[in-house]
């Protein structure tokens, strides 16, 4: 009898956790995350990438959990004016990563500033709204 007890208490926890998990998604739809800017201004293409990458992942992480349905994610990449014969490469690293990645983006304040849009999209339309607008590189697949 005790250990029927102890089931019955087991499964109602299990039930109870996914209805706030269902709950917490539904209460939560539509929820936009505007993260602050990353700068990766004076680090080598290489450690800008590494950088990319763990936020990118971390930005995914929330929109995967149903935490937010929307995340903006701006990296400060600069124009290049500073850089050598003024070749923006970190920029067009991140860009080539993203673009490689899937990951749809937008270019900010005169290109110096590249956001990656992560979300979870039902339609093509509902891609398109947002802080990129139709500036946006769209990914070929959503998450």
């Amino acid at each position: 009898m005790e250990r029927r007890a102890k089931e019955l208490l087991g499964e109602a926890s299990a039930v109870s956790e996914r209805a706030a998990a269902e709950a917490f998604e539904r209460n939560n739809q539509g929820t936009v995350l505007s993260m602050p800017p990353i700068d990766l201004h004076d680090l080598t293409v290489s450690a800008a990438l590494d950088k990319v990458t763990v936020n990118v992942a971390l930005a995914r992480n929330f929109v995967h959990a149903g935490t937010y349905s929307t995340v903006y994610l701006p990296f400060i990449t600069g124009r290049g004016a500073h850089s050598h014969n003024g070749v923006a490469r970190i920029r067009t690293a991140v860009e080539d990563w993203m673009t490689r990645s899937g990951i749809e983006y937008c270019l900010e304040n005169a290109g110096g500033q590249l956001v990656a849009v992560l979300r979870k999209a039902s339609n093509e339309a509902e891609m398109k709204e947002g802080r990129c607008g139709t500036t946006a590189v769209q990914p070929s697949t959503s998450l």
